[in-house]
């Protein structure tokens, strides 16, 4: 079985032993860990390795460094305009580096809606959802003075504590009718993106809608994409 590793920046320093089951101890100017140990041990080396990216300098420095990314969708639209614009500058930072084929993988609030009931109230039901999950996530970012590096996340804070259901596209959400789901997949696929990570369950969705929106997506969204399944 394959395993993937998603990982604070400080790992890159983790040594080969380390996945093979050795102990390992860090000290670095924000971060200290102590006797560590990976467990369950992955079967494959060299482990693949991924970022997860919210800001440009993290997004240029794994493109530097050779690493996988994993994005989040309005993220990269805050930052760069749009998933496609995001991963044309990953790749091109990537290649000045040195490094090729790296993997790009993303994260999408999914909402499949029933065409069988009212199309516009579902819709609404997804907004208003994830209006409350931005608007409530956002209290938890960074506020007042930050380091530099950091300054991003203020803009993304006040970004996600006003947003609107106008600001909210398929640079940050997929919602709408199965056909519409697949061909806004279809287009992340197109952009160079290799897996999506599907959020069913956000902003207080009724626990029968959520269900219902994972069953929708494995019923009508899926097998547009059996092909391409291992």
């Amino acid at each position: 079985r394959m395993a993937h590793f998603m990982c604070y920046p400080f790992l890159h320093s983790i040594p080969d032993t380390t996945w093979k089951g050795k102990p390992f101890t860090y000290e670095g100017r924000f971060r200290s860990v102590q006797n560590i140990q990976v467990v369950p041990q992955p079967l494959q080396h060299p482990v693949p390795l991924y970022i997860s990216v919210f800001s440009p300098p993290t997004l240029e420095w794994a493109a530097q460094q050779g690493y996988n990314v994993i994005l989040a969708p309005f993220a990269a639209a805050a930052n760069f305009g749009d998933m496609e614009g995001t991963l044309a500058h990953y790749r091109e930072v990537a290649e000045k580096s040195g490094y090729s084929n790296l993997d790009a993988r993303c994260s999408y609030f999914v909402y499949v809606i029933d065409e069988n009931e009212s199309v516009d109230a579902q819709q609404q039901e997804a907004v208003e959802a994830m209006i409350r999950y931005f608007r409530t996530t956002a209290q938890d970012f960074p506020q007042g003075e930050v380091p530099e590096h950091m300054k991003y996340w203020l803009a993304l804070r006040e970004r996600l504590s006003s947003i609107t259901p106008e600001m909210l596209n398929t640079n940050s959400v997929i919602f709408g009718t199965p056909s519409f789901c697949v061909d806004q997949f279809k287009r992340v696929e197109a952009a160079g993106i290799s897996h999506v990570i599907c959020y069913f369950d956000f902003g207080g969705l009724p626990k029968q809608r959520v269900e219902r929106n994972i069953h929708l997506f494995a019923e009508k969204v899926m097998p547009a994409f059996e092909a391409q399944r291992g």
